[in-house]
C-alpha cells in the first residue's frame, strides 16, 4: 500500500510539472506570435522589389534603389530606415526614340569608390571631403537601345544623371521632354521658390504643394521625422535648367524644355542631386555634395590661386558722379575696410539700349561708310558721350538709365567720369573695381565686339571684376551663355557676381573667379513683411552655394537682423553696402555716419572661411550659424517671430577663453520699427563684450525681424577686465 501511495503521488508530481512545461511552452509560442505580428504591423515596406540594383552610401543608411516594373526605369531613396522618395519614374524622351519605357533588363557597367580631400580657394571650409560609391546602370530595350544611368551616392546626399546616347552612333537629336518624377514623402512641409528663383521660398505641405506653377530649384522638404532633404541641380553643362511642376497624378516632373544634342555635346544631363540630412540643420553643412559633382579648376592654365581673391564690397549707381566723387568712395571703402568698389548702372548709359557700348573707345565710334544704319546710330550715340579712351561725360546731356527697358523705369543719369583713372586711385588704396555690364551689351545684338574684346578692354584699364546684370537663363541657350561669360572672363583674369534670375549648380568649384551669383529676392526688393520668406530662402536658395543678397544696410529688418545675415547668406563677395537703395541718390554719409561699432563688424568679417557650424534652423522662425576662419568665430542669428533663443557655444575650443564681442538690437525693437526707414538712435545696435568658453549659453529674447551678430575671438591679457557672460547680459 505505502509503495501505491509514493508512485501516485510521484505520477501527480510528474502531471504538474509536464503540465506546467506545456503551459510556458505555449506562453512562449504566444508571445513570439504576437511579437511577430507586432513587427509586421510595424515594418517599413519599401517601394523597390527585393531585386532592385540598390547602391549606398559610404558610411550612412542612405540607399538608392533602382528597378524596372513593366519596361518602366523606377528609382527609390532610404535615408535610416524611411523612403523619403517614393518609387519615382526615371527616363528622357528624344527625336531618336523615347528612354523612358520598354527596357528589358538592367546591367551593370562599372562600380567606384572614392576619397579624396580637396581644398577651395573660395569657400565655407578650408577642406571638403569627396567620398562616395558610383556606379553606372545600362537601361537596355528590347531593340538594344539603351540609356545609362550614373548614380552617386555620399554621406551627405544622393546624385545621379543621364549619359546621352552617342551621336556618333545616332547622329544629332534633340532631348524633347525629361520623364523623371520626384515622388517625395508626403509628411511633412517642403519651401519652393515659385515661378521665378527672386522669389521668397513660400512654406506648403509637401501633399499641397501647388499646380500649375513652376517651382524652381532648389526646393528645400522637412519630413515629419525630421530628416530634410533639398532637391537641386549641379553640375549643368549646355543643358537647360530644369524647372519643376505637378502632373496630374501630384507628382513632381520637370516642365517640357528642349535641348539639343551635337557632336559637341551635352554628353549628359546635370545631375539630379538630393542633399539630405538628419534635420534642416544639416543641409547647409550637407551642399558641399553640388560642389563634389563639378570638375576641380584648371590652376594649370587660369592661376586662380594667383588672382581670386574673396572679399567685401561697396555697391553704387553713378547718377551725377565724377571721377573725383568716386575717389572719394574709394576712400570709404577703404575707410571700411572693403575690398572692393562696384560701380553699377549709369556708367556707360542707358543699360537696355542697344546703343550703348561699355568699351568706351572712341576709336570705335569713328563713322564707316559700310556701317549698317543701326550701327551708324549706335556710334553717334556713344559719340555724345565719349571723346577719350575709358571716359564718359554725360555732364551735359543726361540720360534714362532705363531706356527702353522691358518694364519701364525713369533714372536719369549723368556721370562724368574716367574709368582708368579711378581704377589707378583705387589700386593706390588697395581697392578693386569692379563693373556692372547688362547682358544686353556683354552680347552685343550689333555683333560690334565680343567677350574676349570686352574683357580685354576691361582688363587694360586694370578692371579686376563684373557684375553681368539681367543675365537671362533656364534655356539651353541663355545656361550656355552665361557659361560663355564665365569661362571667358577667367581667361583675361576677371572675378564676377553674377545678377538677377541665374543660379550656379556647383560651377564656382570649376570656376573659383565666379564668387557670387544672386538669384534670390535680396534687399532690393524685400520689406519687413517678407521676413520669414527670407528666412525659408536661406534654407533653400542658400543651401545651393554662394548668394549675393545685396545687402542695403540698415535693411529690410532691424540692424541686428541685417548685420547677422551677412554672416548667414554664404557667398565670396559680399556687397555689404549700397547707400542708392536707402536714399535715392549716392550718399557717403550713409555709410560714414554709421556708429563705429556697427561698421566695425564688417570690417574685421572675412569673406572666405575654415568652417561652419548650423546652430538653429527653423522654418520661418530661426536660422543660426557660426563660421570660423583661423582661430576667430563669427555668429550670425535671426528670428521671424517673438521668442527666446538659447544656444550653446559648444562648438568652440574646450582649452579656450575667449570674448565674445555681441551686436544686438534695443530691447523692445522689431523688424517692423527699426528698419532701413527709422535713421533714430532708437534704431542703432547696441554693443557690449564679455568673457566665454565652450560651456556658455547664450540667451536672448528676440522679437520678429530682429537679429544678433556676435564676432568671438581668443582672450588676451587686457581682456581680464571683462565681465563673464551671464544669461541676463544681453536684457538690454
Amino acid at each position: 500500500m505505502k509503495v501505491s501511495v509514493r508512485m501516485g503521488k510521484k505520477s501527480a508530481i510528474v502531471k504538474t510539472i509536464l503540465i506546467g512545461i506545456l503551459l510556458a511552452v505555449l506562453i512562449a509560442l504566444a508571445i513570439v506570435v504576437i511579437l511577430r505580428q507586432s513587427q509586421k504591423n510595424n515594418a517599413v515596406e519599401f517601394s523597390a522589389p527585393s531585386n532592385a540594383q540598390v547602391i549606398d552610401a559610404p558610411d550612412k543608411d542612405l540607399h538608392l534603389y533602382l528597378w524596372l516594373d513593366n519596361g518602366v526605369p523606377y528609382y527609390s531613396i532610404v535615408y535610416n530606415n524611411e523612403e523619403i522618395v517614393n518609387a519615382s519614374q526615371m527616363g528622357i524622351d528624344t527625336t531618336i526614340g523615347n528612354f523612358s519605357s520598354d527596357f528589358q533588363q538592367i546591367e551593370m557597367l562599372s562600380s567606384n569608390f572614392n576619397d579624396t580631400v580637396w581644398s577651395p580657394l573660395v569657400g565655407e571650409k578650408s577642406e571638403i571631403q569627396d567620398k562616395y560609391n558610383e556606379k553606372v546602370f545600362s537601361l537596355i530595350q528590347s531593340d538594344n537601345k539603351s540609356l545609362s544611368v550614373e548614380v552617386r551616392a555620399y554621406n551627405t546626399g544622393i546624385a545621379f544623371r543621364y549619359i546621352l546616347p552617342d551621336t556618333s552612333v545616332y547622329g544629332d537629336y534633340t532631348i524633347t521632354d525629361e520623364q523623371t518624377r520626384f515622388s517625395l514623402t508626403t509628411n511633412g512641409v517642403a519651401l519652393c521658390h515659385e515661378n521665378g528663383q527672386q522669389q521668397i521660398a513660400k512654406k506648403h505641405k509637401i501633399k499641397n504643394l501647388p499646380k500649375e506653377t513652376n517651382i524652381h530649384p532648389p526646393l528645400t522638404a522637412e519630413f515629419d521625422s525630421g530628416t530634410a532633404l533639398t532637391l537641386t541641380v549641379s553640375k549643368l553643362d549646355n543643358y537647360a535648367y530644369p524647372l519643376l511642376n505637378k502632373n496630374s497624378r501630384g507628382l513632381l516632373k520637370p516642365i517640357e524644355q528642349e535641348v539639343k544634342v551635337t557632336e559637341n555635346g551635352p554628353a549628359a544631363s546635370p545631375y539630379w542631386t538630393f542633399v539630405i540630412g538628419d534635420s534642416l540643420a544639416d543641409l547647409p553643412e550637407n551642399k558641399d555634395i553640388i560642389l563634389n559633382l563639378n570638375d576641380e579648376p584648371d590652376e594649370e592654365q587660369y592661376r586662380f590661386s594667383q588672382w581670386v581673391k574673396p572679399g567685401k564690397a561697396l555697391m553704387l549707381g553713378l547718377f551725377d558722379e565724377t571721377t573725383e566723387s568716386m575717389k572719394l568712395y574709394v576712400d570709404t571703402a577703404k575707410k571700411c575696410g572693403l575690398d572692393y568698389l562696384i560701380l553699377d548702372f549709369g556708367w556707360y548709359g542707358p543699360e537696355f539700349d542697344e546703343k550703348s557700348d561699355p568699351r568706351l573707345d572712341p576709336d570705335k565710334l569713328t563713322p564707316d561708310p559700310h556701317d549698317s544704319v543701326e550701327i551708324a546710330e549706335a556710334k553717334a550715340f556713344m559719340r555724345n558721350y565719349v571723346t577719350e579712351n575709358g571716359v564718359f561725360n554725360a555732364s551735359n546731356k543726361p540720360f534714362n538709365v532705363y531706356e527702353n527697358c522691358p518694364w519701364g523705369g525713369d533714372i536719369q543719369m549723368s556721370p562724368n567720369i574716367s574709368i582708368p583713372e579711378i581704377v589707378k586711385y583705387a589700386k593706390s588704396k588697395d581697392i578693386g573695381i569692379f563693373l556692372y555690364v547688362n547682358d544686353v551689351q556683354l552680347n552685343d545684338r550689333l555683333n560690334r565686339y565680343d567677350l574676349d574684346e570686352l574683357f580685354e578692354q576691361f582688363s587694360n584699364w586694370g578692371v579686376v571684376g563684373v557684375k553681368p546684370g539681367f543675365v537671362p537663363d533656364k534655356s539651353q541657350e541663355n545656361e550656355e551663355s552665361t557659361r560663355n561669360i564665365i569661362e571667358t572672363a577667367a581667361k583675361y583674369k576677371l572675378m564676377l557676381t553674377v545678377h538677377d534670375e541665374w543660379i550656379q549648380t556647383g560651377i564656382e568649384r570649376t570656376y573659383p573667379n565666379l564668387l557670387s551669383a544672386e538669384g534670390v529676392l535680396g534687399d532690393e526688393g524685400l520689406t519687413e513683411k517678407d521676413i520669414k520668406g527670407d528666412i525659408n530662402s536661406l534654407f533653400a536658395r542658400g543651401v545651393q552655394g554662394f548668394t549675393d543678397h545685396t545687402f542695403c544696410y540698415p535693411g529690410k529688418a532691424s540692424r541686428g537682423y541685417q548685420l547677422a545675415s551677412s554672416v548667414l547668406w554664404p557667398t565670396g563677395l559680399n556687397c555689404v553696402y549700397w547707400p542708392w537703395k536707402n536714399t535715392d541718390t549716392n550718399n557717403r554719409e550713409t555709410i560714414e555716419n554709421l556708429p563705429e561699432e556697427e561698421r566695425e563688424f564688417w570690417k574685421e568679417m572675412p569673406a572666405t572661411w575654415d568652417d561652419l557650424v548650423v546652430i538653429k534652423a527653423e522654418i520661418s522662425k530661426t536660422a543660426a550659424t557660426a563660421r570660423r576662419t583661423g582661430d576667430v568665430w563669427y555668429v550670425g542669428v535671426v528670428s521671424g517671430a517673438s521668442q527666446k533663443i538659447s544656444f550653446s557655444l559648444d562648438f568652440l575650443d574646450k582649452d579656450t577663453q575667449y570674448v565674445a564681442e555681441f551686436y544686438y538690437d534695443r530691447a523692445g525693437n522689431t523688424g517692423k520699427n527699426s528698419n532701413r526707414d527709422n535713421h533714430g538712435e532708437e534704431a542703432q545696435l547696441l554693443h557690449a563684450a564679455y568673457r566665454v568658453d565652450s560651456n556658455t549659453i547664450i540667451e536672448r529674447q528676440m522679437k520678429y525681424g530682429t537679429g544678433m551678430a556676435i564676432r568671438i575671438r581668443p582672450s588676451e591679457a587686457a581682456d581680464t577686465s571683462l565681465p563673464d557672460y551671464s544669461s541676463t547680459a544681453l536684457d538690454g
